[in-house]
């Protein structure tokens, strides 16, 4: 969950919900504040532990540590200034055509801006290609 806080910044909360019907309440997992805007956060699809939100000027990977999640920028460099991103999706790789012995991987991530760039950022190295 992400939004506001009293401060007007921006409040990430990572709740596990897997015993929501037998314990009637989420489970707090990590919490953090942010100066960073947030247009659009998602969980890394092989890895719950890490997570990847873009905004106003900003691209970041998060990981949950400790219930907080630090999170690290994606150097932008002129493509930040006044670029608003507001999507972003995962690519895969499959090692094996075979469903049953399929390993995803990430390769990259591709961030869409509201102008109608698209910018692609290597999930390892988190840097922009």
């Amino acid at each position: 969950m992400v939004g506001l806080d009293s401060y007007k910044r921006q409040a990430i909360l990572v709740f596990d919900i897997s015993e929501i019907e037998s314990t009637k309440k989420p489970i707090l997992i990590a919490k953090q504040l942010s100066d960073f805007n947030i247009m659009t956060i998602k969980f890394s699809p092989v890895n719950t532990e890490q997570l990847v939100s873009c905004g106003k000027e900003n691209i970041r990977f998060w990981r949950v540590k400790n219930q907080h999640l630090p999170g690290s920028p994606v150097i932008l460099n002129h493509h930040a200034r006044n670029t608003i991103f507001t999507v972003l999706d995962f690519e895969y790789h499959f090692d094996d055509p075979n469903p049953l012995r399929q390993t995803t991987e990430i390769r990259r991530v591709y961030v869409g801006s509201q102008n109608g760039l698209l910018f692609q950022i290597n999930y390892e190295t988190r840097e922009l290609e």
